[in-house]
């Protein structure tokens, strides 16, 4: 849907640009994008494979990027998300799953199976220099609210939350015994003799 939603841009922007699509990505799947890629109306050069993106090298390929798109139908976290916000990038994601958490903005979610929304943001980015640069700002504010410390202090808080509602819990739980002559005799159970 990337692949198709970037010739759609293409077409509407009258240029081309490369589409590298980081990570790694076996034969048949490459094969796959390259034959929508064709049908699309794209060239083959414009799709780059670079593999897998070593740490160290990630920070300078997301912040060198026009635009960085993540295009998930599901995530845990959305960690690529923030890392690509963290290094500047100008980040579109999907609209789905912890996604919309992550981002904190609207205008930049599209519809992850529908590669006209996606198209449609894209363009926006690609030809409007201001949305870019806006796009660039909130990521970089947004990504300092997922830090590690703020995220380790939130962690303990629902731990001690949660302690201190067992505790509770089990004191109030606790059985009291009384001595079956201490019951009224509507809850004595004749049919044995027994007291309950």
């Amino acid at each position: 849907r990337l692949v198709e939603a970037a010739a759609l841009t293409m077409r509407r922007l009258g240029k081309r640009f490369d589409i590298v699509l980081a990570g790694p990505i076996g034969d048949a799947q490459r094969l796959e994008l390259e034959r929508i890629a064709l049908l699309s109306g794209l060239a083959l050069d414009e799709l780059q494979f670079p593999g897998f993106v070593a740490d160290d090298d990630l920070p300078g390929l997301l912040n060198s990027c026009d635009v960085f798109v993540y295009p998930s139908l599901g995530e845990g976290f959305g960690l690529p998300v923030l890392e690509a916000m963290s290094a500047g990038a100008p980040v579109l994601c999907a609209d789905n799953s912890s996604l919309p958490e992550v981002m904190g903005l609207a205008d930049a979610m599209f519809d992850a199976e529908d590669p006209v929304s996606m198209a449609e943001k894209l363009f926006r980015v690609l030809s409007d220099a201001q949305f870019a640069s806006a796009l660039r700002m909130h990521g970089r504010r947004r990504a300092e609210l997922f830090n590690w410390h703020d995220t380790a202090d939130r962690a303990l808080e629902a731990i001690r939350f949660h302690a201190q509602k067992a505790a509770v819990k089990q004191r109030t739980a606790s059985v009291h015994i009384l001595p079956a002559s201490s019951l009224p005799v509507g809850q004595r159970d004749d049919e044995d003799n027994r007291e309950i």
